[in-house]
């Protein structure tokens, strides 16, 4: 968890009198903050330092400008006056954004940012002794400890696989772990097909009914045409938390762990949205579908299931069901912002499963006022 700083030799201590006498001390919290003051003092000086040496500059640079001779009139003067004259004109521009740093307190606000949380903490645990030694600039040394050990009972932590902490079940001491979210979805999570719709025990299969439409409207809504805008604080929190596994390869990120933490994060009610979500991080195509028309497929997809429901047949998913209706809509072009099965075997049976379904439920009334003539051939 900590880089760059120290070197961690795992299992190198086993003796709690051994470690003790190595970190408590050198950890104690007065030590710290005592440790801290004194930087602090250094860092002001550091920068004041600094602050008087691009004044000088600065005027130096200004006064070398305002003597630089101008090219006479009617003559063109040399690429390099211009290449010249620049260059000391960004310098300047730099160095007067980093006066109006200091001059605004913005150094003494970097020292508070990078110590928060160091100050008058309560425990001694090695990891605060090496974020101190870090800020203050000291060589590098190694720290003998054992990660997955409690500092101070020197027992396994238990690990929560929910909040990503460990904690030590003899004296309750609570850690931080380094661990991603698309980990905690492959292991912890488990699918479950609503078709099948195992019912309480006392109750028959025959008396349990599943509807599902509600689902499938709350999915379709995603996209509907008085969507909110996705706020940038949500985006910014999925970049924070998916950059280690998203962003530096050709993996695309996925609805469950973008919903996952969605809710852990503070943002539940936009759960629902985490497919608009998803695409909008991977940069696909958003389909905007208008609200007569999502009436219209939630229809469709209701009287399918029904039927399905009577032949006891498993229908596919809601993205691959959007994909077929969107074409017997006659709208393709939205049709293809949702994916389809991959093998094209697989693909023409369940399209021949659904037109048995569609050809079957043409008898209901309420079928009337729709069109299935457009139902595609893959």
């Amino acid at each position: 968890m900590y880089r760059s700083r120290f070197r961690c030799h795992k299992n190198a201590v086993t003796s709690s009198d051994k470690k003790t006498t190595i970190y408590t001390n050198r950890a104690n919290r007065h030590v710290i903050d005592r440790m801290l003051e004194v930087g602090k003092k250094r860092y002001d000086k550091t920068a004041h330092s600094e602050y008087v040496t691009h004044l000088e500059e600065r005027g130096a640079l200004q006064e070398q400008l305002s003597r630089m001779p101008l090219p006479d009139a009617g003559t063109t003067p040399p690429v390099d006056f211009f290449i010249t004259r620049r260059k000391l004109g960004m310098r300047v521009t730099t160095l007067e954004r980093q006066i109006q740093c200091y001059e605004s307190g913005q150094s003494t606000k970097n020292w508070e940012c990078m110590t928060r949380g160091l100050y008058h903490r309560t425990d001694h645990h090695v990891g605060i002794l090496v974020l101190s030694n870090r800020i203050m600039g000291r060589p590098t040394e190694s720290f003998f400890m054992d990660p997955d050990k409690c500092p101070s009972c020197i027992q396994l932590y238990r690990f929560d696989p929910i909040t990503n902490v460990h904690t030590c079940t003899k004296c309750g001491y609570t850690v931080d772990v380094l661990f991603i979210a698309e980990d905690t979805s492959q292991d912890y999570l488990v699918t479950r097909d609503p078709n099948t719709g195992s019912s309480t025990p006392s109750k028959t299969s025959s008396e349990y009914h599943y509807i599902r439409s509600p689902l499938y409207r709350r999915y379709l809504g995603q996209f509907g045409d008085e969507v909110p805008t996705i706020p940038t604080e949500i985006m910014r929190v999925l970049y924070k938390y998916l950059s280690n596994i998203h962003l530096q390869n050709s993996v695309r990120c996925r609805p469950t762990p973008v919903g996952n933490i969605l809710r852990t994060h503070g943002f539940p009610k936009w759960a629902n949205f985490s497919i608009r979500i998803t695409k909008l991080f991977n940069g696909e195509p958003i389909p905007v579908i208008s609200t007569p028309m999502l009436d219209r497929l939630v229809l469709r997809f209701e009287l399918i299931f029904q039927e399905a429901t009577k032949q006891r047949q498993k229908l596919p998913s809601f993205e691959f069901i959007t994909n077929i209706l969107l074409r017997v809509e006659g709208r393709p072009d939205l049709a293809n912002s949702f994916a389809l099965h991959k093998t094209r075997t697989v693909l023409r049976r369940i399209t021949t499963d659904l037109s048995k379904l569609i050809l079957a439920i043409q008898k209901d009334p309420r079928s009337s006022e729709l069109s299935w003539v457009k139902m595609p051939v893959f």
